[in-house]
């Protein structure tokens, strides 16, 4: 499913703009610093494959290291 086939209101971007971080999952806040997919994947189901490979604390030990 592409982003844009996702009620605008429950696309990630616009939930963090109106309720807040709290509301979002580790993928979803993931899938908006990503901002794009690709041509086959969206960047939700990106940022979910990449948190089922790698490890959140993985990721935040690279922000870490910036």
């Amino acid at each position: 499913m592409r982003i844009k086939d996702i009620s605008k209101w429950e696309r990630p971007r616009e939930r963090l703009k109106l309720h807040g971080v709290e509301v979002l999952s580790d993928a979803e806040l993931l899938a908006v610093l990503l901002q794009k997919g690709t041509k086959y994947e969206n960047v939700v189901d990106m940022a979910n494959r990449l948190l089922a490979k790698h490890s959140i604390d993985k990721f935040l030990s690279y922000s870490e290291r910036a």
